[in-house]
């Protein structure tokens, strides 16, 4: 790739050998016999490596990480996740108790995880089933599921488009099996952005939730035989849902802000706080059978006994008709008259 580079004893390729490149047996680095010139001060160790290369002046210029991208240098474990995958301390060292860094993902010294590469492959563009990672991503998420467990649900179900829409890409043009399962909708590096990482374009909305939902469910996207008649809550109703805020708790039902798609405790419904997008049916914790399923008012990425939760405290007993028929704009408010009762408005 660079044949004329040279590590910090100003050896060229030909006298340093490939491994020379970065690591000097005599008189390297005290981190990993480290063979060339840190230019950055992270405060993670094992992050300054990559960077001494990976920035805009270095060799791998031209794969530099940038913002919004998956972030580094937090643990896990304050996200209530758990991992196999290597975590580090700001030495540098393997740590359980450690953060996540670009090592936690990349194995730098294999380009494919799942087999070994004979020939040249030095000019191939990367995706997510080789790219030095640590585990394969596509067509199985194994690498995002080492963290993500409970998204990881979402593997053949409706929602992946390696089943459902192959050809379909996300906003820098990888088809679903290029970007994996999860890529489609989340681009782990050098996204536009900010929010959940977002890979789509933005749909009709006030509330950022459903607009990234409905980027699908929309008259020309890929969602648009699943389009609801009417898809919103009355906008004028703030909720607030403290006690149900609590993720993998049997009651969760998540209230998001407006702007920022950030979790919050007061706030208005939107599609994801009666939709689990990653789950099709919320009794069972298992994965999808590879074929696009009609729904039912048990499954379609429903939250575990929506209907029986928040919407109960407003709704009393018009709940569960106001539910069965929340998406239909006569039937949801007609249903919802129980015998000798007035009229009611959504």
């Amino acid at each position: 790739m660079s044949p004329e580079e040279k590590n910090y004893l100003d050896q060229s390729i030909s006298e340093s050998g490939v491994c020379g490149v970065c690591h000097i047996i005599h008189g390297g680095q005290e981190s990993y016999l480290w063979g060339r010139k840190i230019t950055t001060k992270s405060g993670l160790t094992v992050m300054d490596l990559c960077i001494s290369c990976h920035n805009d002046k270095g060799m791998a210029s031209k794969k530099v990480i940038k913002e919004p991208s998956h972030p580094v240098n937090i643990s896990p474990s304050e996200k209530h996740l758990s991992t196999t995958l290597p975590l580090f301390d700001k030495n540098g060292k393997v740590s359980k108790e450690g953060v996540m860094a670009c090592q936690t993902c990349h194995d730098p010294h294999r380009w494919d995880p799942g087999k070994m590469i004979n020939e040249d492959h030095f000019k191939l563009e990367g995706n997510s089933q080789n790219s030095f990672l640590r585990l394969e991503n596509s067509p199985s998420p194994k690498l995002c599921e080492n963290c993500h467990h409970d998204q990881a649900y979402v593997e053949k179900t409706d929602h992946d488009l390696i089943i459902t829409a192959p050809s379909e890409k996300n906003i820098i043009g990888q088809a679903p099996a290029e970007s994996g399962t999860c890529g489609v909708c989340h681009l782990v590096h050098n996204g536009k952005n900010k929010i959940k990482l977002w890979a789509q374009g933005f749909g009709d909305g006030s509330n950022i939730m459903d607009m990234m939902c409905n980027s699908c469910h929309a008259e020309n996207g890929i969602g648009k035989a699943k389009i609801p008649k009417i898809d919103t809550h009355p906008d004028n109703m703030l909720i607030t849902n403290s006690g149900r805020d609590m993720k993998g708790s049997p009651n969760y039902f998540p209230i998001f802000d407006k702007g920022t798609g950030s979790s919050t405790s007061v706030g208005n419904i939107s599609c994801p706080s009666c939709h689990a997008v990653h789950q099709w049916d919320p009794r069972f914790n298992v994965k999808g059978k590879g074929a696009n399923l009609e729904g039912t008012s048990n499954n379609s990425f429903l939250r575990h006994q929506t209907y029986d939760l928040l919407c109960v405290d407003c709704n009393g007993l018009d709940t569960l008709f106001r539910f069965k028929y929340y998406h239909d704009p006569e039937d949801r408010v007609e249903k919802a008259k129980g015998p000798g009762m007035p009229a009611v408005t959504p």
